[in-house]
């Protein structure tokens, strides 16, 4: 049996410390989480946050869509609003 996924989805430039903490225990719970890669952030002042794991070659959307597409579900993690997930 696969085990289930999630794409933490937020702020990464405000809260990428709390997005962090919500994949290990995502992960210490046995979840794959697909998105985002858990890496250093390459320069938070570009428009879309790209990380050292993103593949150069990958436009934005690619990045963003891939992930979102094949998690179950993807959830939303945000400090300021209680925890959600979105709809496919």
């Amino acid at each position: 049996m696969t085990p289930p996924s999630v794409s933490l989805i937020g702020s990464f430039r405000q809260h990428y410390a709390d997005i962090r903490e919500a994949a290990r225990i995502f992960t210490a719970a046995g979840m794959t989480v697909k998105s985002p890669p858990i890496s250093r952030i390459i320069d938070p002042e570009w428009d879309y946050v790209r990380f050292e794991a993103d593949p150069p070659e990958a436009t934005d959307l690619e990045i963003k869509r891939g992930p979102l597409r094949t998690s179950s579900p993807p959830t939303l993690c945000t400090p300021s609003i209680p925890a959600a997930t979105s709809a496919r």
